[in-house]
C-alpha cells in the first residue's frame, strides 16, 4: 500500500502481528486470529475493504475557532548573536518596543480578549532576541497578568543568551525554544565575537524557574555539517531531559541568497528520511518524547484565519500571523488599538477564509500534517510535512511493535 496525500489507512505487521492504522483519527488497530486467517485468504485489499467504512466514517473534518487567540509581539528587531543563517533580513532595523506601542498592544489584546468572553491567549514573544527587549516584556506581562481572565501562555524564541530567571517568575506559563547544538557547531554559525556560548546557554536553562507549567524545547538546527552529531548531541544534553527540557525537535536550517556565508547542502527530502530513519530513533531509544502530529475531530484554525489574533512588530505594525512579513502590513497598532474588529475588516480577504471549506482540503488526508495551510504555500500543498508525518509513524510503530510498513 502506498503512502500518498490521499491514503488515510496505513498496514503494518510482523511476524505475529498485523495492524490498521488510522493516519486521521490516530487509531491503530491490530487483527485478531481470525481475521489474519482472512488476510492469508483473501489479501490485504479485501479485508482493508470490509473495515473502510467503519474506519472512514468515524470522523467529520470541520474547522473550530480556538477556545484562546493567538498574539505575537517583537519586543526588538536587535539581536545579540550574528548567526551566519539567519532568516530575518532586516535584523536590527527596528529598535525596542516604545511604552505607548506596548500599551496600546495591551489596549487591542485586552479589547480583543473581552470580546471573545474573556478568554485566555497564546502569546509569542519573539525578536530579533526578544530578551533584549525585557523592559517590553516586563511592561506587558504586568498588565496581561492582571487583566487577562482566561491566562496567559507565553512562547519565545531566544538564542538562550540571556538570563531566564526573571521571564520565567513573570511567566506562569511559559515554553521556551531555544536552537542549540554541539559547542563547536554552535560557536562557528551562531557567533558571539568568539565566545562559547552554549556555557552560558546551558546555565541559564539551569538557573531559572522550571516550576508548574513552565518548560523547555530545544531545536537542533540541522544542515549537512551536523546530521552525524545528533546522538552525540543527545548524549550531551541527557542531564537537562524532562527537567527541565520537555523535547528535543531537528529542525532543518533553510538557504536564504542573502546568506552568502552559509549553504546547507541538506535537501528537504534528504533531511525528512534522516529524521524518520536515525534522528526519530536516536529520540526514542533515549526516552524522549516523540509527538506523531494527527489531527483531532475537530481541525483549529490557524492564527492567520483566527479572528482578532495578530502580529505586532516592534514599530507598532501589524500582519496577522508569522508567515507574513513587515512590508506586508497593512496597518498599525494606533488604527486599530480601540476597535479589535478593524482587524477583521483589515484583512478580511485570509480572516474570512477557512481552509477547510477548499474542496482538494477536504478530500486530502494529508489535511492532518498540514493543517490546511494552503494559502501559505501559494496555493500548492506542503508535501514535506506529510511526508515526515509517514517516516515518523513508522519510527514510532517500529519501536513499540517491530512492524514494518506493507506495501504495494
Amino acid at each position: 500500500m502506498t503512502f500518498s496525500c490521499g491514503d488515510r489507512i496505513r498496514i503494518y505487521a510482523n511476524k505475529e502481528a498485523m495492524y490498521f492504522f488510522d493516519r486521521e483519527t490516530g487509531d491503530l488497530m491490530e487483527l485478531d486470529e481470525n481475521e489474519r486467517k482472512l488476510v492469508r485468504r483473501n489479501g490485504i485489499y479485501r479485508v482493508l475493504n470490509i473495515y473502510k467504512n467503519t474506519l472512514l466514517n468515524k470522523q467529520q473534518k470541520t474547522s473550530l475557532e480556538p477556545a484562546m487567540l493567538t498574539f505575537t509581539i517583537e519586543t526588538t528587531s536587535s539581536c545579540n548573536l550574528q548567526c551566519v543563517y539567519c532568516y530575518q533580513r532586516d535584523k536590527g532595523s527596528r529598535a525596542e518596543m516604545s511604552d505607548s506601542t506596548a500599551d496600546k498592544t495591551c489596549d487591542f489584546i485586552e479589547r480583543c480578549a473581552a470580546l471573545r468572553g474573556n478568554c485566555g491567549i497564546n502569546l509569542n514573544l519573539i525578536g530579533g532576541e526578544p530578551l533584549l527587549g525585557m523592559h517590553v516584556i516586563r511592561r506587558i506581562m504586568s498588565r496581561l497578568n492582571e487583566s487577562i481572565g482566561g491566562g496567559v501562555f507565553v512562547h519565545v524564541d531566544t538564542n538562550g543568551c540571556l538570563p531566564l530567571r526573571e521571564l520565567s517568575e513573570l511567566c506562569e506559563h511559559l515554553e521556551v525554544i531555544i536552537c542549540l547544538s554541539l559547542p563547536n557547531d554552535h560557536n562557528k554559525y551562531r557567533y558571539s565575537a568568539g565566545h562559547d556560548t552554549t556555557r552560558r546557554i546551558i546555565n541559564n536553562i539551569k538557573n531559572a524557574d522550571w516550576s508548574g507549567d513552565r518548560h523547555v524545547e530545544l531545536r537542533y538546527n540541522t544542515h549537512d555539517g551536523n546530521v552525524d552529531d545528533f546522538s552525540q548531541f543527545l548524549d550531551w544534553i541527557d542531564d537537562l531531559r524532562n527537567n527541565p527540557v520537555e523535547s528535543v525537535i531537528p529542525e532543518k536550517i533553510d538557504n536564504y541568497n542573502y546568506n552568502v556565508n552559509f549553504y546547507n547542502a541538506m535537501t528537504d527530502v534528504q533531511f525528512g528520511h534522516w529524521v524518520g530513519s536515525k534522528a526519530l530513533d536516536e529520540l526514542l531509544l533515549r526516552g524522549w518524547p516523540v509527538e506523531i502530529k494527527l489531527s483531532t475531530p475537530l481541525y483549529a484554525l490557524c492564527q492567520g484565519h483566527q479572528f482578532f489574533s495578530s502580529k505586532i512588530y516592534a514599530d507598532g505594525a501589524v500582519t496577522i500571523c508569522d508567515a507574513m512579513l513587515r512590508n506586508e502590513a497593512r496597518c498599525n497598532i494606533n488604527d486599530i488599538y480601540n476597535d479589535p474588529n478593524k482587524i477583521n475588516q483589515i484583512y478580511s480577504d485570509i480572516k474570512s477564509v477557512d481552509p477547510l471549506n477548499c474542496a482538494d482540503c477536504q478530500l486530502c488526508v494529508g489535511l492532518s500534517a498540514c493543517g490546511g495551510r494552503k494559502w501559505c504555500y501559494h496555493g500548492g500543498c506542503d508535501t514535506l510535512s506529510v511526508e515526515k508525518q509517514k517516516t515518523t509513524i513508522d519510527t514510532v510503530v517500529w519501536h513499540h511493535l517491530k512492524a514494518l510498513p506493507v506495501e504495494s
